[in-house]
């Protein structure tokens, strides 16, 4: 999953150097550390084990609107300040989310890990604390059969 990200983290840059290198606007500028934070955000969101297939598709699409917005065929919006505004509103949104998205699968990982510990581990001990005294009393058993076999023999001095 990690590595699946950093491919398409990479990939992503590789796409926002280009698509915001080409803009001239100074608000462009300004849009390729937002998307830099959402990337940060997404790959921190996906260490932690979160599913990241949606919040990556949600920056597709706002990679896309860059785009539009450079090539400047705006089917979205009606000027480019309003798609920078909307970009702007959009990548903030996806940061905010993709940080939610974190806490609460790392919560949802810490509730599994108390759930573990405090149902399964009893369990555990509880079965080899069994298994091990079964051993002992088995192993004791056999022990006495074996001393109560013997024969008294007696040993001769030299």
């Amino acid at each position: 999953m990690v590595k699946r990200l950093m491919a398409i983290t990479t990939d992503l840059i590789v796409i926002v150097v280009i698509s915001l290198g080409l803009l001239s606007y100074n608000a462009y500028a300004m849009l390729e550390d937002k998307v830099h934070d959402a990337l940060i955000a997404i790959r921190d969101a996906d260490s932690v084990g979160a599913d990241t297939k949606y919040l990556v598709d949600r920056l597709n699409n706002i990679l896309n609107l860059i785009k539009e917005v450079d090539d400047g065929s705006l089917k979205s919006c009606l000027s480019k300040d309003e798609c920078i505004a909307k970009v702007n509103s959009e990548i903030d949104a996806l940061i905010n989310d993709s940080r939610i998205l974190k806490e609460t699968t790392a919560s949802k990982n810490l509730n599994t890990l108390a759930m573990n510990m405090l149902v399964y581990a009893p369990i555990a001990g509880f079965i080899s604390s069994l298994v091990i005294t079964i051993l002992y009393t088995n192993l004791k058993d056999y022990l006495k059969r074996r001393i109560m076999e013997m024969e008294v023999r007696r040993v001769e001095e030299e």
